[in-house]
């Protein structure tokens, strides 16, 4: 036993994954709603434009490579405040909670942005 190793140790079906069981393949997303019953419900598409003003409090905004090359993948935020640092012009920092796609608050981040680059929501 000591002279095995992991390649050599076998586990059959019922160690793990559902103990063994046949659980059949997932429900898509239509079909789940109709075994509940519950219609899908489709948010309507944000509506983003630029930004011409300065962010402030409760602002949703879409920061993306255009605001700063850190954010290759875009990321979606709430403002909570401007911080009043000193940066260069057309630059600045932001205090936000970054949203997931359900608009809930997942991390609170200080991020320094061009203002230029920054998107606002304007609709959900």
């Amino acid at each position: 036993m000591a002279d095995q190793t992991h390649s050599t140790i076998r586990r059959s079906s019922s160690d793990c994954c559902g103990g063994g069981r046949n659980v059949g393949p997932r429900p898509t997303d239509a079909t789940a709603a109709e075994a509940t019953g519950m219609a899908q419900v489709r948010l309507p598409q944000p509506v983003w434009v630029a930004l011409t003003r300065a962010p402030k409090a409760g602002d949703v905004l879409h920061v993306g490579s255009a605001a700063s090359v850190q954010f290759l993948i875009p990321i979606t935020v709430r403002v909570i405040r401007v911080i009043p640092w000193s940066t260069y012009e057309g630059y600045l920092w932001l205090d936000v909670y970054v949203l997931d796609r359900a608009d809930y608050a997942v991390v609170r981040r200080e991020i320094w942005v061009r203002t230029a680059g920054l998107r606002l929501r304007m609709s959900r």
